[in-house]
């Protein structure tokens, strides 16, 4: 089941940009759907993720916090 999602979590950037260039470039219909949908899918697969990490790979919650910001802040301090 987790290399299932996986895989599905590692193409999702393209889903995205396809349901993106399709609302924007042909706006047949309601699109609207498109956008929380994309938000909707993003917050499930963070979390099933997060959680694999924490419970069933069984990592530290300090360490676990410590990675994820390693990787986020140096693109938050970037941006800055």
């Amino acid at each position: 089941m987790f290399l299932i999602l996986n895989e599905i979590y590692r193409y999702y950037p393209v889903f995205v940009n396809v349901g993106l260039l399709y609302a924007h470039f042909l706006p047949i219909g309601n699109t609207k759907w498109l956008g929380s949908f994309g938000v909707d899918l993003f917050f499930v697969l963070s979390g099933y993720l997060m959680a694999n990490v924490l419970f069933i790979q069984k990592q530290i919650l300090r360490k676990f916090f410590i990675r994820r910001f390693s990787r986020v802040f140096p693109v938050f301090a970037l941006y800055i």
